[in-house]
């Protein structure tokens, strides 16, 4: 692949598209649907059935979890995520349910990928599902590393405490 054609398509780059050739990722591309997104607005909600896997193509998400503080809920920012990131991966694995909120700052603008659509072209190709869902279980894999580090975090902090 080129720098030229890795430059022209966001999806070639990302950590899902990896080692897919150009060919499948343009069948990827040809699925998306561009829109733009109000500032401030919720994109999509945890828990809520992931029907989309979202490219961002300007701008960025805040990722979310509510955590309750003192009898108040509010919404956390767990990650912030920036142009060539790809959120709502849970569009591809069941039970299909948002794992975080996503909402959105200013001027963005995504690309969206139906989960039908996608399940389409994963069954006419095979090899393109393996290789997405390798990279996706790598990027849980990750994600799960950074919780654990988060959380033992948390724990020797509290151990500290109680001294």
């Amino acid at each position: 692949m080129s720098a030229d054609a890795k430059g022209a398509d966001p999806l070639l780059g990302n950590e899902l598209c990896a080692g897919l050739t150009e060919g499948q990722v343009a069948a990827v591309v040809a699925l998306g649907v561009a829109m733009a997104v109000e500032p401030g607005s919720r994109v999509f909600m945890l828990g809520q059935e992931a029907q989309n896997l979202f490219l961002i193509e300007r701008g960025m998400l805040a990722l979310s979890l509510p955590l309750s503080v003192r009898g108040e809920t509010r919404e956390i920012t767990v990650q912030e995520c920036s142009a060539g990131a790809l959120v709502g991966w849970s569009a591809l694995v069941p039970p299909h349910r948002y794992t975080l909120s996503a909402q959105a700052g200013r001027d963005v603008r995504l690309v969206r990928y139906a989960r039908s659509d996608l399940d389409r072209l994963f069954i006419a190709d095979p090899r393109l599902n393996a290789v997405v869902m390798k990279n996706l279980a790598r990027v849980i894999a990750e994600r799960l590393t950074q919780l654990q580090a988060m959380l033992l975090r948390d724990l020797q902090r509290r151990v500290v405490e109680k001294g």
